[in-house]
């Protein structure tokens, strides 16, 4: 059981399962919060767990691999574990949306890790005219390993748009984005880890 999970997971009763593809599973949850369709990703990856949190954590290249996401910087730097950013994304159809976030990294002694990127009120940035904050986010991560070389990721998403949203991309957003948005995270992790290889 990796850090957290089960009290966080309990609290949307039963998930459904949406799709299974390329070693990626999502599903939807059954109970809005904050107006938000909870999803659940999880995804068995040979990495080290390290390099995993090093790319969920690596704000300033979410343009590379969230969906829409069109610039990211990081605000400030807390410690090596605690930074707040921010990020902007212009989905189709629709106005601008932005957040800011405090991303808190926490390890385990079994090697295990939990992410946790959620909006705050502590960071004040403001955004360009027209675009709206997003009321409500929450990414939340666990990061485990059972010893034979791989890596379990189970990552729980929680985003309120906020403002008018049409119903393809409400439809996306809670069915095919958490499996694409898992899919782009691995190929940016074994990116990565090959790109560490050839400079050895």
């Amino acid at each position: 059981m990796s850090i957290g999970q089960s009290s966080t997971s309990a609290s949307y009763h039963d998930w459904t399962l949406l799709e299974s593809r390329d070693g990626i599973v999502s599903y939807r949850g059954d109970t809005k919060v904050d107006g938000a369709v909870p999803t659940k990703v999880e995804l068995t990856i040979v990495a080290e767990p390290a390099d995993v949190v090093a790319a969920i954590t690596d704000f300033d290249g979410y343009k590379d691999w969230i969906p829409y996401c069109t610039s990211s910087e990081v605000l400030r730097t807390v410690n090596a574990d605690e930074c707040y950013a921010y990020y902007f994304i212009s989905p189709p159809m629709v106005a601008d949306r932005d957040v800011v976030v405090h991303s808190v990294t926490s390890r385990a002694i079994n090697g295990s890790y939990e992410v946790v990127i959620a909006d705050t009120q502590d960071m004040l940035k403001e955004g360009p005219e027209g675009v709206i904050r997003m009321p409500h986010f929450l990414s939340h991560y666990w990061i485990s390993v059972d010893g034979s070389g791989v890596t379990h990721i189970t990552h729980i998403n929680e985003t309120t748009l906020g403002g008018s949203i049409p119903e393809f991309l409400t439809s996306w957003s809670s069915h095919g984005q958490p499996l694409s948005t898992m899919q782009a995270l691995k190929e940016r992790i074994l990116k990565h880890k090959t790109s560490a290889l050839h400079q050895r």
